[in-house]
């Protein structure tokens, strides 16, 4: 049989120009916008969690976090998503990320949402803590292996319930999506209308 032991990464020893942590500002993905209050989300993660007999849910895929808590950042070349980590508990939500780089805005709207934030290099320690005794859903799926050693509760494992709520757009994202589409629209046919009649010019 195959056996995977746990050991200490030699990555960060060898990798000696690797770039830095990202650094920009995290900020608050409005309602007026995302159309859900992130509590209302929360809510919504934690029913799911009961019907798979769980009373946590661990989430590693940074489009689900940033759905989830409505933040936004630009950790990942164009695309608006934060590094971070997230544990939603029976009466608190933790979120594994940099504080640092939250907006005053930002850190108010999720306190109001009960959402606590510690350091996200500490992720795996406090996980083991956290899910000690627990039911934890996880999708094994996207998980990585270090976060998935951490846990030391029961896990169950299942497809993501953010997968679902995400494909099912509210009517404010769907008129966000089409307001979207017609500004695209006119960028495109001012790019194909200039370069008609650059090509124009040159032929002449």
């Amino acid at each position: 049989g195959v056996a995977i032991r746990d050991t200490k990464t030699h990555i960060g020893e060898l990798w000696s120009d690797r770039p830095g942590a990202p650094a920009d500002k995290i900020v608050e993905h409005p309602e007026k916008y995302a159309g859900e209050h992130t509590q209302s989300k929360i809510e919504r993660v934690r029913k799911k969690m009961v019907e798979y007999g769980a009373n946590q849910a661990f989430f590693s895929k940074l489009d689900e976090i940033a759905w989830l808590l409505n933040i936004r950042s630009c950790d990942v070349d164009f695309t608006p998503l934060v590094t971070a980590y997230v544990l939603v508990k029976e009466r608190e939500v933790i979120l594994f990320a940099n504080e640092k780089r939250m907006t005053a805005e930002l850190k108010s709207a999720l306190q109001e949402s009960g959402v606590s934030v510690l350091d996200y290099d500490q992720t795996s320690t406090i996980l083991s803590k956290e899910t000690l005794g627990q039911k934890v859903l996880i999708d094994s799926s996207s998980i990585n292996y270090a976060a998935f050693n951490g846990i030391t509760g029961e896990v169950k494992s299942a497809i993501s319930p953010i997968i679902e709520f995400k494909s099912i757009k509210n009517k404010v994202e769907i008129a966000n999506i089409k307001d979207a589409m017609i500004r695209d629209g006119v960028a495109l046919t001012n790019f194909f209308f200039w370069l008609e009649n650059h090509l124009k010019e040159n032929n002449n």
